[in-house]
């Protein structure tokens, strides 16, 4: 496992891009949802994952 330092780029973005780097065909990830405030001001992972991903994602809550 190695630490991955995203920069700017949203966290969505940093995992679909390992995920593609390492040809994964599937993301294990929780997800879990914020207030709209929140999801307004600093966007969301988990829907912007699910939105733009070309990998399959298993979602738990």
């Amino acid at each position: 496992m190695s630490i991955v330092h995203s920069g700017n780029r949203d966290v969505s973005e940093v995992v679909l891009d390992q995920a593609r780097r390492s040809s994964a065909d599937l993301i294990v990830t929780g997800g879990y949802g914020h207030s709209r405030t929140r999801q307004w001001t600093a966007g969301g992972a988990t829907r912007n994952a699910l939105s733009t991903s070309g990998v399959s994602i298993l979602m738990a809550h």
